[in-house]
């Protein structure tokens, strides 16, 4: 899914429907696009994925306590969310019609527009994944084990984006809409996000979210070419020795990373 910015994005070729009464019907269309890698969200289309999102707000909100939409992260709310949209998709494509697989792969993609954040959950839930990019609606890259990429998620259109922002910024307090159209907030779980829309983001909203994650491991920031084991050492003896560091970079080159393997490395006491 993912593919480097340098490259370009590419897409799988769509699968083309049968004509009635000839080749495979629609288990088999699925079937082909499983396994050709395209997946089943696209080719399903937008009027029917909205008519899914749509009835399945409604089975929820009549089963479940208004703010179970609201409990993003909630193990059980999820396990309960996730059984009844799965009924609802049992009940619209028969014995057949879809692979097991795909359906699994349609009911994580309502459960994510539902109670979630859209095409960015996989992201979100990826621990190789540090920082989030929405450069538009329809331009999402990631930055995955140090290296930037982008991918082939999109939201639906700048509506869809924005409903998003204006979601994920809920639990912060915070707000952004015309009169305030930049906001900077910490989530939740210690992310970091940044958003704008118009008219200060001129090709419309933006989001960026860097990812908080537990300080990294000397074997780790090895690994990643961050340190050489030598300079690792250097580091720890200034640090045993409370000297002064000075850290500097430019956006994205790994220096709160770095603080936080040094202040993970101070004595206590």
């Amino acid at each position: 899914m993912l593919q480097r910015l340098a490259g370009g994005s590419r897409r799988d070729p769509p699968v083309g429907r049968q004509p009635p009464g000839g080749g495979p019907g629609a288990g088999g269309l699925l079937q082909k696009a499983m396994d050709a890698g395209a997946g089943v969200i696209g080719q399903i289309p937008e009027a029917e994925l909205q008519a899914l999102r749509e009835e399945g707000r409604e089975l929820v909100l009549k089963r479940l306590p208004p703010e179970a939409v609201l409990k993003r992260g909630d193990p059980e709310t999820e396990r309960q969310v996730s059984r009844i949209l799965t009924e609802l998709v049992d009940r619209r494509y028969g014995p057949g019609e879809m692979p097991i697989i795909l359906r699994r792969e349609l009911v994580a993609r309502l459960l994510d527009d539902l109670i979630g954040y859209g095409p960015l959950e996989p992201f979100l839930k990826d621990p190789e994944v540090t920082e989030i990019m929405v450069n538009r609606w329809d331009r999402i890259a990631v930055e995955r084990n140090g290296q930037l990429l982008e991918t082939e998620a999109r939201f639906r259109d700048e509506k869809h984006l924005r409903d998003v922002i204006e979601r994920m910024l809920g639990p912060t307090g915070r707000h952004i809409d015309d009169a305030s159209p930049i906001v900077n907030a910490r989530l939740p779980d210690g992310s970091r996000l940044n958003a704008i829309i118009p008219p200060v983001g001129v090709r419309g909203s933006a989001l960026n979210i860097r990812k908080h994650r537990k300080p990294f491991t000397e074997e780790e920031l090895v690994r990643l070419g961050t340190l050489t084991p030598d300079a690792s050492a250097v580091l720890l003896q200034a640090v045993e020795a409370r000297l002064n560091i000075a850290i500097s970079g430019g956006t994205g080159s790994g220096k709160t990373s770095l603080t936080n393997y040094l202040v993970s490395l101070i004595p206590p006491g």
